[in-house]
């Protein structure tokens, strides 16, 4: 489906951003000076554009196997286990995010939290990508693929993110 290959492709995209990440994060606990304009660009993603590809998941691929996989369409199994995830994410980046404003007085504590959002969020695209994106392309039905798409073009559209 074009739709989960899209998202697929967002996934890619941040697996880029994250190792230039870690290798910020390495540089910073080997005493090194980070690239702050790197840095801020790469947490100014982390809190904003990211977060659309979690808004295209919630309203598309996760409600639709919620009905093919749930009772009555409320979540579980695997389903529940994303949306936690996205939730602690969220949580972890608010963390790393607030860390940061503390970074020329306590870098440690930043790079912690950074290590904890890079590690969380690696695991959940590679549970993304190895089960529920191929669970969703043998079990739903691909005549959803252009609305998903259409409401992936929504939510950029209406997004005021930069």
């Amino acid at each position: 489906m074009k739709s989960l290959n899209s998202l697929s492709e967002d996934h890619n995209e941040v697996l880029k951003i994250l190792e230039t990440f870690y290798q910020t994060i390495e540089k910073i606990e080997d005493g090194k000076a980070a690239d702050q304009k790197k840095m801020k660009d790469i947490l100014h993603f982390f809190n904003s554009k990211f977060w659309l590809h979690f808004d295209k998941e919630e309203q598309t691929v996760f409600p639709e196997l919620s009905m093919y996989i749930g009772g009555g369409g409320k979540p579980s199994g695997p389903v529940v286990v994303m949306l936690d995830e996205h939730q602690v994410l969220r949580e972890s980046n608010k963390r790393m995010q607030s860390a940061y404003k503390n970074f020329e007085t306590d870098s440690n504590i930043f790079t912690s939290e950074a290590r904890n959002f890079t590690g969380l969020l690696r695991q959940h695209i590679k549970m993304e990508e190895e089960m529920l994106f191929p669970m969703a392309d043998s079990s739903l039905d691909h005549s959803l693929d252009d609305e998903w798409l259409k409401t992936f073009e929504l939510i950029e559209k209406n997004s005021d993110t930069s």
